[in-house]
């Protein structure tokens, strides 16, 4: 045995490099603090002790989640250390990972003591738990174990101030009609001195019935579950057969200042009547670092409509304002809600003023299922707060608000909704209403500061991306609308009653097959729109308003000053590519109108862009239908594009610049454009001025860069005349006239 002194200002590296070269039995003392990357590894056949320098009490400190101090392959004292940690969700025990059974032991001031236990029956397990005392733990569980009793003594008790850690191949089925762990009480009365829980390896928790809420953990008193790896809780139903709407809530429930750090594992086929595969209650906080929770389930029942009794929130359900839920990863998917008056939120409900913080992770393929279920991947009901700062919300269905619904009871304070860079709204369905991607009513309110909502669909109804009812706003700051479809109205943004501001972003490539493939607003409603926004390449094939429909006026026939008084766009504003079942000139009133500027339009006539009242950009059917062509600009091998002008007929025209048209090529020159991608068509070059009498695509032509290029080609192509070359002369032209010109 040897002692072995740490030098100053030692590293975490400095530590585990003594440990993998220390001798069996040997002492390491370290003089200072040290803080940790990563776990410190104890290699097999060591037993090392490592200890403060006299007369100190150094820390070991975790900076990295879900990363335990140590991974100790042998017995390991510890002696005047403090095992510290500086991100929620960190243990502290430490973990042993051999079929051996070893012994962690500390002396003196040090923080931490656990000790490893493998049980192989129900009465040892028992056991194991209750002679812990407050020493943290490891039980070791690599057998099906089944619990007995009833009620609470079927319960597996994890009392007030424990620290017990389950890990394993094994499995623990619950006693019929009982809960499977109590966590931070002892027997049925809480005593206020938390506990903590950890479940690691392939554990599984088995469910076998119970009428009892948190049928499968109950953490309270400010108790700690943290779940890791494989472990799987499974299998639970939480029923109340004579008030079925009013049935149990939540396989895991965390209640009185219960939280639940999820770093791995699955909560998958369980079925809550009310709601809540995980349900957090009051003072409580729910941390998804990783994991999965899928395929539960809510059972059918009446219940209040927004989620007082049964059916809301299948994966997750919060329902105080001091409950949080923080997803950081992982995913929430494939859950459902049944029931027959109520189901919202098949994913995730957040209820009563709670908050959910999404940075990131994935919800997707849930599904509000009854015919008035709302929020198919996520409702936020009642002054509750979501705030997606990343993460995905895809592929999820309901009623209404295929992906999030944004709503209040009567009576009740609205929602709120932020949005951020790095979030996406995606791919979701509403069935048969509003709001594909997302419905807001009742008074809440929706804040996009960026992100993405796209390729969302509301199937018989309005608001392909987005949908505003109930004197609800939503606000625009920045992100992308783009490539939603309705089937009424707005194929992006549907506001029937209430408001829509946009100060930054895109909406683009929405379709509607009646009004507004862009934006409707409707008569009681307002837009505001601003800075740089952009309103582009949206379609209403059957109907009017490509861009935006606006029910503000009486008459097309007899506009006056009072018409499309609801709707503001600024001189900033990009109408581009806008398109519906017929152009028109625009009324004569149009300037009349300074509520309506803009930067362009999707329509060019004899001194530039047309007014956007052409109903290709703002709703409007005239005496005069527009016939008009299509100028399209292909990179031809390039960056982007293709790009599209849509003029009058026998309009003068002036070809554009490839940088005017968003088009360019590393590598390569810019020769010209051609009817043909090959150059074998007619040539056009920028700057030349045509008369389109038909549609036109124009391909970009190029050559490499360092590759001889013949003058006359280009003044050639912007003469509007062709030569064939016969020979070079020295300045590489082929005739006598492009000498000229380039001497």
């Amino acid at each position: 045995m040897a002692i072995i002194v740490l030098p100053p200002n030692s590293t975490a590296t400095d530590l585990q490099t003594t440990i993998n070269n220390a001798g069996f039995g040997d002492i390491i003392e370290i003089p200072n603090n040290i803080t940790l990357v990563e776990s410190i590894v104890i290699p097999a056949d060591s037993n090392l002790m490592i200890r403060s320098n006299i007369g100190h009490n150094w820390s070991l400190i975790q900076t990295v989640p879900g990363a335990k101090h140590f991974m100790a392959n042998d017995s390991l004292v510890l002696q005047n250390i403090t095992l510290e940690e500086k991100i929620v969700g960190n243990g502290i025990q430490l973990t042993h990972v051999t079929n051996s059974i070893g012994v962690f032991e500390i002396e003196n001031e040090v923080q931490l003591r656990a000790t490893v236990v493998e049980v192989t029956d129900e009465e040892q397990l028992r056991d194991a738990i209750a002679g812990a005392g407050t020493t943290p733990t490891v039980i070791i569980i690599n057998v099906d174990i089944v619990l007995t009793g009833v009620a609470i003594g079927g319960t597996l008790i994890i009392a007030a101030g424990q620290d017990i850690t389950l890990q394993g191949i094994g499995s623990i089925t619950s006693s019929p009609g009982s809960r499977t762990i109590n966590l931070g009480v002892a027997g049925s009365v809480g005593t206020g001195i938390p506990s903590t829980l950890t479940l690691r390896g392939d554990l599984t928790l088995y469910g076998n019935g119970t009428t009892v809420a948190g049928g499968g953990i109950f953490v309270t008193n400010n108790s700690v579950l943290n779940m890791y790896d494989n472990v799987t809780i499974t299998n639970h139903l939480l029923v109340n057969g004579s008030q079925p709407e009013f049935g149990p809530i939540g396989v895991v429930r965390l209640w009185d200042g219960g939280t639940f750090n999820m770093h791995g594992g699955s909560i998958v086929g369980n079925v809550a009547n009310s709601g809540g595969s995980v349900h957090v209650g009051v003072n409580s906080t729910f941390n998804m670092f990783d994991g999965i929770i899928a395929d539960n389930s809510t059972l059918g029942g009446a219940g209040s409509p927004f989620g007082g009794g049964a059916g809301t929130g299948a994966g997750v359900r919060l329902d105080s304002t001091t409950a949080v839920f923080n997803m950081y990863d992982g995913e929430i998917r494939d859950n459902i809600t049944r029931a027959t008056s109520s189901g919202h939120g098949g994913g995730v409900a957040v209820l009563s003023g709670a908050t959910f913080n999404m940075n990131g992770g994935i919800i997707s393929g849930n599904t509000a299922g009854d015919a008035v279920a709302q929020g198919g991947g996520i409702a936020v009901i009642n002054n509750s707060i979501f705030n997606m700062h990343g993460g995905t919300i895809i592929n999820n269905s309901a009623v209404q608000g295929g992906g999030v619904v944004i709503i209040a009871e009567v009576g009740q304070l609205g929602s709120t909704f932020n949005m951020y860079d790095g979030a996406v709204i995606t791919d979701n369905t509403a069935r048969t209403n509003a709001g594909g991607g997302a419905m807001i009513h009742t008074g809440s309110t929706f804040t996009m500061y960026g992100g993405e909502i796209s390729l969302n669909e509301s199937l018989l109804g309005i608001g392909g991306g987005v949908a505003v009812d109930g004197a609800s706003s939503f606000t625009m700051h920045n992100g992308e609308i783009i490539e939603n479809t309705a089937n009424i109205f707005g194929g992006g943004v549907a506001v029937l009653n209430g408001s829509f501001i946009m100060n930054t972003g895109f909406i683009s490539g929405n379709t509607v097959n009646n009004h507004g493939g862009g934006i409707f607003v409707s008569a009681i409603s307002t837009a505001n729109i601003s800075g740089a926004s952009f309103i582009t390449n949206n379609s209403a094939p059957n109907g009017e308003g490509g861009g935006i429909y606006t029910a503000a006026f009486m008459d097309y026939a007899n506009l006056t000053l009072a018409d499309y008084q609801n709707i503001t766009t600024s001189d900033t504003v990009v109408f581009s590519g806008n398109s519906a079942f017929q152009a028109f000139y625009p009324p004569a009133i149009a300037p009349s109108y300074t509520n309506i500027q803009y930067a362009s339009t999707s329509i060019i006539g004899p001194t530039g862009f047309i007014n956007p009242i052409n109903n290709y950009d703002i709703n409007f059917i005239g005496n005069e239908p527009l016939n008009l062509f299509s100028v399209i600009y292909n990179a031809n091998g390039g960056m982007g594009g293709p790009h599209t002008d849509v003029i009058f007929g026998n309009t003068a025209y002036t070809i554009h610049t490839p940088a005017s048209v968003g088009i360019s090529r590393a590598g390569y020159t810019f020769v010209g454009w051609n009817t043909a991608p090959d150059g074998s068509g007619t040539p056009y070059a920028p700057g030349q001025i045509v008369t389109i009498t038909d549609n036109l695509i124009l391909y970009a032509q190029w050559e490499p860069i360092g590759k001889e290029v013949d003058c006359c080609l280009i003044i050639l192509l912007f003469l509007g005349i062709f030569c064939r070359p016969k020979k070079k002369c020295c300045c590489k032209c082929c005739c006598k006239h492009c000498c000229k010109h380039c001497k």
